[in-house]
């Protein structure tokens, strides 16, 4: 049996605010549904995509109004291995421990062959970054221009990068293949030549 693995961040499960402007109190909000249900209905759509033995990596902001969105968005998924980084509205996430199979704030590691440091914010410079990993981030909505000369991703819910179809999940080899499109060569700062 193959097991996918895909990645995301800032789900936003229940936030109006982010909903689209005919439920937003703010000026617009991000996304353009009729009502925070659509949204949330959208969202456990696209993360019922994946099997209930695959992999999803979540970089953060999982949930909003109301600690019991946290179990209700969970408990709607189907995959049963769900690693979650925490981003900036994940205070009370550690509640609800039991329904992930981790929650760091940071994570770096080998997936499949390759190593990954995931976080919730982006990232210029992080380990390994000068041996070819992998920085995979969220928070910024697609609001952050992507870097081509960088070996690193906004893998939010909200982005459209590279091809990739908006409110999906990214999978493994779709990140592989954006990386490979990177114009990225390793600059160590271990071995600068600089003069004090």
């Amino acid at each position: 049996m193959s097991i996918n693995v895909f990645f995301t961040s800032d789900s936003h499960y229940g936030h109006s605010n982010i909903a689209g402007p005919k439920v937003s109190s703010w000026s617009s909000g991000y996304r353009n549904f009729n009502s925070t249900h659509d949204m949330n209905e959208a969202l456990i759509d696209s993360f019922n995509e994946a099997g209930a033995n695959d992999i999803i990596y979540h970089l953060g902001d999982w949930s909003f109004g109301g600690k019991h969105n946290i179990e209700t968005f969970r408990k709607s998924i189907r995959c049963q291995n769900i690693f979650l980084v925490t981003g900036n509205h994940d205070k009370h996430v550690y509640d609800h421990r039991h329904l992930f199979k981790w929650i760091k704030p940071v994570w770096e590691g080998k997936i499949h062959d390759t190593y990954f440091y995931l976080h919730h914010y982006a990232q210029r410079i992080w380990n390994m970054s000068h041996r070819g990993s992998i920085m995979l981030y969220g928070h910024s909505h697609g609001s952050l221009p992507d870097d081509p000369n960088l070996l690193s991703i906004d893998v939010g819910w909200d982005t459209e990068l590279y091809g990739h179809e908006k409110h999906t999940l990214y999978h493994y080899d779709e990140v592989m293949s954006i990386m490979k499109q990177k114009r990225w060569t390793a600059v160590d700062h271990h071995n600068t030549n600089t003069t004090e």
